[in-house]
Order: structure tokens, then C-alpha cells, then sequence
């Protein structure tokens, strides 16, 4: 992109949230802020001329726009020359010593972006003053302290414009070239969102301090831009100029702990032992957590045993470390060893253990940690903690008590709405869930993916048709209904709701299809008793270059069952295993039992039982048992009964189809035997 049209975007910009001010706001700023961050040194003289150029029009306009009054009435009070730098604020931040825990800590304080101003006034309000004296020709020159209390307001706010506006006054007085004030820009930025902006001035830095790599790599981390904070990590090392802190090994190891990756890991430790820092608490539980995130937990286990000094945030990341690999049992037991050394219980300690819990889905371990809970002042009443009690019990099939922690909660959000509607629906409450949703939807809050695709589940198994249309156009307001898992679970709904129009037309009105969409709606096709389109379905896959996979294999095979089509389903039986490699389950098996038994091929479907690549389980042969009962096969329905009662001795299928075989052959002897030996197994009362 050419540098004039990053003008012209600031402009228009400017003119979307600014109403078209442009006489009074962020014209030349911007301008000057954008000069700064994409004109390097390299760049050619013509293009700076003809950005000044730009500059020059667009500051005409706005000394003709000048003349017009301006219409808003803000205080100049605050900003009176010298006021502003007696303020704290000012003080802390612009001293030549900063102070560490508003400049130096990369994880320091944060801010709420509704936090006021300096003086108390409204930012937003401050910054608008702050310009308009800019713009003033006989404004008093503000001080370097003024711009590092607006450039640290700015990303408290999370005020983007604000920040670019006070970033292009600063390089108006040359205040921007220091590293202090670049560090603070910097941060600035990473806290605002626009990682690419702070990256630029990052760059342009004459001289970079550890602070100055901190904040950038941080930055990167919380971005999710992991691989490149490790790429500026080993560009610092490679420079030596800087020696990395223990808060650039914490900020890169964080880095390493999304990658995942274990050796680039283990180098870093071996980086933070030569710096000394072997025994640096903070270092150290940053370690813990990536052996835990690589899955390496005997060496988080061993760094963890070394330390004679332990925080919760040590604890808490060695038992995330377990609980997150399915031990359990080791996590509840460091949760309550924590417990013995006074450590006190926090919400991430609480959110750690439940975890636990719920992989275990052991209820008497659940109920424990969560009187353990309650017996921590105010811990419940946190949304998040509750929320994943809710989780846990679900977990544990106690939905009585999960429903009872829901009614307690003294507030609700889209969470723990999305936690109660999936626990009912994982329970077969599906009516449950439905009234849920519908107080979700009263209470004004807008259901996520996950959500929807659960719901549209729950309408699905109750066919309720009317539920599922309503539902539907909620999505559409919500703008989801192009996604392919939401358009996957709207075919399997009206399917299930015997609308196949409606799900063919849901199907042809998405922008993509994967695998399971086609394989959504073949099974619709074969469920509703249209065979050959499902089979004309599965040439358009194919068509498509989409590969089909064990459920759709099902699917097929379904379809071709009940069309009586027994060479096709066995050419689609070797092609599954033959070209496309998928291992074959008890339910291709049963069907393909199924399909031989509907054509009164016996023989063969017993042939297929003995040859099967896996064990058969009951319900194998007592598929083929009601194929022998349909046809008459008495000897073969027999030897059927047998192996399904030696199968599974607790059910009682197979002696009434033999019995029913016996009856109808008019064997009421044997019949009567049967049943006697029902009797006998307590199967029956009679």
C-alpha cells in the first residue's frame, strides 16, 4: 500500500468515530504519526514528498474549517501549564528514575479501560483539550511529562486514536526519539491491541533497554504471536548488547509453553541457569508451567521439588500440569498438600482442582473440593469458579447438583448459561435445555457456536420441529448460520425433524462443505427412505474430491440396506477397506448382517459373523437372530441365540426371538422351554 493512502485511511477514520471534525481532531497528527511509523530511512525522497504534499492540503482544509466555532464545551482547567506535572501520576512516570512498577515490570498493573483520567476528568474528554491546545498557535509547549502521563492514560483506556494522536504531537517536539518515552509507546500499543504499531516503533528505537525488549516480546506473547516472541528473544541474545531479566525469561518461556515445544524449552532453562536465576521463584514457575504445557512433567515434578520457597502460583502450575494429562489423583493430591503448607486457595487453585475432578468423574472427590470452596470466603460466588463447579458435576452425573449450584449463582452469563443448557443435553434433558435457552434469550444474551450446535442437538431428539425454525432464525440474527458446524447440525436437526427439504436446502445455501456435511446429509437421505439420492449424494462427494470416512461408510451402507442393493454395499465394504484404508467397526459389521439378513441370505451373513476382523459382540448375532426368525431358519436362529446369550447372559432379546422362532414353527414345547429357562435366570416374573 502506498504511503498517501494510509493518509487517507487516518482521514477517513477519523471521520467515522469523529463525525467529520476535521478542523479540530487528528488531522496532522496522524499524519505525523504515520510519517513516523512507515518512513524508514531507506525510503525515497518521492514519497516523502508527496506526503507532505497531503499534509499540506489537509492542514489548508483544516485552517479554513477553523474559523467555524467549536461547538463542544471542554474545560482548560486542568490542563493550565504546570498543573499537569505536579499531578502523581505525572510525577512517577516522568522522573528520570521510573518507577518499576508502573514502567519496568512487563506484567505490571493493569488498567480498567474505564479508569479516569488525570484530575479525574474524563480521558477521552482530557485528550480533546489536550489537542485542541495543540492545535492553538499560541499554546505553551507541553512538557515531556505531559506526554508520558497521556502516552500511559492512552493504553490504561485502551484509547487506539488517543494514543496515535498523542504519539504524533510527541514526534511534533522531538520527544519521541528517547527510549524512556519509545518504551512507554511501545507498551502503549501492546496494551491497545495494534501489535504492528508497537513492533514499528520498537524498531525505530535508537537505543533499546531490557525494558524496551520486555515489553515488545510480552507484547507478542498475549498477542498469540508466540513464534515471533521468540524470534525477537533470540535476536536479542544474538545483539549481546542486552542481558535478558527474569521477566524476558517468564515472557518466553510463556511463548514456548503455546508452542509447545519442548527442546527450544529446555534451552531457555539452560539460559536461565547461567543468568543466575535457578532459584528466582518467577523464573521458576514459569518453567513448571511450559514442562507441564509439553506434557514433561517429571521435569516440572523435579524443578518443582527443588524449590524450598513456594508461592500458589508454583502450585497452581503444577497441579494445572496434571490435571491437564489426566492424573488427577496427582493434582487433588498437591491441592490439598497446599493446603498444609497455608497457601491460600485462590480462584486459579479452585478452577485446577475441579479440573481434576471432573477427569477423574469421581462425585465424592467432586463434593469435597467443592466444600473445600465454599469454606474460602467469597470463592463460590465467583462466576468462573461456580460455572466450572456446574461443569464438574456433569462430570460426575450428578445433574441434581449441578442445576442446584446454577440456581444459587447470584448472576449468570453466556457460560454458565452454555455450562447448564450442554449438562442437560449430555443428560437427556433436552426439554431442560430448551427452557433454558429460552431464559438465556429472555435475559438479552446471544448464544455462541457452541451453544447453538448443542441446542439444535437437543431439537433434533425431541423432533421438536417449531423449536429448531425459531432457533434457527435466532441464529440468523446472530450471523452463524454460514458457519459449517452450525449448518451441520441445522441438517442433522430438520432431518431428524423429517424436513428433508429443509435440510437440503440448508445444505445447498452453505458457502463450504467438509465431511461431515455430506456425510449429515446422506444420512438424512438414507433416514427418511430415499436410498438411491443418498447414493447419488456420495458420487457428488466424490465428485468434490471429499473423502468420505467411517460414518459416512455407515451411512452408505445404511442406505443400501434398506434398498435391498446387496452388490453395492459390498463393493462400497471393499472399497472402504481397499482404497481408502478405514479400519472397520461393529457397526459397518451390523449393518452389512443387516443388509444379508433383509435379503434372506443367511448363509452368507453367518459366513461374514466367522470372518469378522474383530470379536462380535451380542448384538452381531442377534441381528442375524432376527433375520432367522424373519425367514424361518430355526437351526441357524438357534446357534445365534447361543453365542448372544453367551455374549451378554443379562438381556433378554435373544430367548423371546428364539421362542418366537419355536412358536412359528409350532415347537411349543421348546417354546415353553425357553421361557422356563427365563424364569430360571430371573429374566422374567412368569
Amino acid at each position: 500500500m502506498k504511503l498517501e493512502s494510509h493518509v487517507c485511511m487516518c482521514v477517513q477514520e477519523h471521520k467515522k468515530y469523529h463525525m467529520g471534525d476535521l478542523n479540530q481532531r487528528y488531522i496532522h497528527t496522524y499524519i505525523h504519526t504515520y510519517i513516523y511509523t512507515y518512513i524508514h530511512d531507506d525510503v525515497v525522497k518521492q514519497q516523502k514528498l508527496m506526503l507532505f504534499k497531503e499534509l499540506s492540503l489537509l492542514q489548508r482544509q483544516r485552517q479554513k474549517q477553523a474559523q467555524v466555532p467549536h461547538q463542544r464545551k471542554l474545560s482548560y482547567s486542568a490542563f493550565q501549564p504546570g498543573k499537569l506535572v505536579q499531578s502523581p501520576q505525572a510525577h512517577h512516570i516522568c522522573s528520570e528514575t521510573p518507577n518499576k512498577s508502573l514502567v519496568a515490570n512487563p506484567n505490571g498493573s493493569r488498567f480498567h479501560p474505564k479508569e479516569k483520567g488525570l484530575h479525574g476528568i474524563d480521558f477521552l474528554q482530557g485528550t480533546d483539550v489536550f489537542v485542541q491546545r495543540q492545535n492553538d498557535v499560541q499554546s505553551i509547549t507541553t512538557s515531556f511529562s505531559t506526554f508520558c502521563s497521556l502516552v500511559k492514560q492512552c493504553g490504561a483506556s485502551q484509547a487506539l486514536l488517543d494514543g496515535r494522536c498523542v504519539h504524533g504531537h510527541a514526534i511534533r517536539y522531538n520527544f519521541e526519539r528517547g527510549t524512556f518515552m519509545g518504551n512507554l509507546l511501545i507498551r502503549m500499543y501492546a496494551l491497545c491491541g495494534s501489535l504492528a504499531d508497537a513492533l514499528a516503533t520498537f524498531r525505530t528505537l535508537p537505543h533499546r533497554n531490557v525494558f524496551s525488549w520486555n515489553f515488545i516480546i510480552s507484547g507478542c506473547t498475549q498477542h498469540h504471536r508466540a513464534r515471533e516472541s521468540l524470534e525477537l528473544f533470540y535476536l536479542m541474545l544474538n545483539e549481546g548488547l542486552i542481558h535478558p531479566d527474569k521477566f524476558t525469561f517468564a515472557n518466553v518461556l510463556a511463548a514456548t509453553s503455546t508452542l509447545e515445544c519442548f527442546h527450544e524449552g529446555r534451552n531457555i532453562h539452560i539460559a536461565t541457569t547461567n543468568a543466575g536465576l535457578e532459584s528466582d521463584v518467577f523464573v521458576m514457575s514459569a518453567l513448571v508451567n511450559m514442562y507441564g504445557k509439553c506434557g514433561s512433567l517429571d521435569d516440572a515434578r523435579r524443578l518443582f521439588d527443588t524449590l524450598s520457597c513456594k508461592d500458589g502460583v508454583v502450585w497452581n502450575a503444577m497441579i494445572a500440569a496434571y490435571a491437564s494429562h489426566g492424573h488427577g489423583m496427582e493434582a487433588l493430591s498437591l491441592y490439598y498438600q497446599m493446603q498444609g503448607h497455608d497457601v491460600k486457595c485462590e480462584k486459579v487453585s479452585s478452577l485446577n482442582a475441579l479440573g481434576a475432578c471432573s477427569g477423574l468423574a469421581i462425585l465424592a472427590c467432586g463434593m469435597l473440593v467443592h466444600a473445600h470452596i465454599i469454606m474460602e470466603k467469597g470463592l463460590e460466588s465467583e462466576l468462573s469458579v461456580s460455572t466450572s463447579i456446574v461443569g464438574m458435576y456433569s462430570d460426575c452425573r450428578s445433574l441434581e447438583d449441578a442445576q442446584s449450584v446454577f440456581m444459587r449463582m447470584p448472576r449468570h452469563d453466556l457460560v454458565s448459561w452454555s455450562a447448564m443448557i450442554c449438562v442437560n443435553t449430555q443428560h437427556g434433558e433436552d426439554m431442560n435445555a430448551l427452557r433454558f435457552f429460552s431464559e438465556m434469550h429472555m435475559e438479552g444474551l446471544k448464544p455462541d457456536k457452541v451453544l447453538f450446535i448443542s441446542i439444535f442437538g437437543a431439537c433434533a431428539n425431541l423432533s421438536a420441529l417449531t423449536h429448531g425454525r425459531l432457533i434457527h432464525t435466532n441464529a440468523v440474527e446472530c450471523r452463524v448460520e454460514k458457519d459449517v458446524a452450525i449448518g451441520n447440525a441445522l441438517i442433522n436437526m430438520y432431518g431428524k425433524c423429517g424436513c428433508l427439504a429443509d435440510s437440503k436446502k440448508v445444505f445447498d445455501a452453505m458457502p463450504m462443505h467438509n465431511v461431515i456435511s455430506w456425510t449429515a446429509v446422506i444420512e438424512v437421505e438414507a433416514y427418511l427412505g430415499c436410498p438411491v439420492a443418498a447414493l447419488e449424494l456420495v458420487s457428488r462427494m466424490q465428485e468434490k474430491d471429499v473423502e468420505p470416512n467411517y460414518v459416512s461408510f455407515v451411512n452408505i451402507l445404511s442406505a443400501c440396506s434398506h434398498a435391498g442393493m446387496v452388490n453395492e454395499a459390498c463393493y462400497c465394504f471393499k472399497t472402504m477397506v481397499e482404497e481408502y484404508s478405514i479400519e472397520t467397526t461393529m457397526e459397518h459389521y451390523s449393518t452389512m448382517i443387516d443388509l444379508f439378513g433383509r435379503a434372506g441370505r443367511l448363509e452368507e451373513a453367518e459366513g461374514i459373523i466367522n470372518r469378522m476382523s474383530i470379536p462380535p459382540n451380542a448384538i452381531i448375532w442377534e441381528s442375524l437372530l432376527s433375520s432367522c426368525r424373519v425367514h424361518g431358519d430355526v437351526d441357524r436362529g438357534k446357534r445365534a441365540a447361543e453365542w448372544a446369550i453367551k455374549l451378554d447372559s443379562r438381556i433378554d432379546s435373544p430367548y423371546v426371538l428364539l421362542s418366537n422362532i419355536y412358536s412359528s414353527e409350532d415347537r411349543r414345547n421348546d417354546a415353553e422351554n425357553i421361557w422356563k429357562l427365563m424364569f430360571e435366570r430371573g429374566l422374567t416374573d412368569n
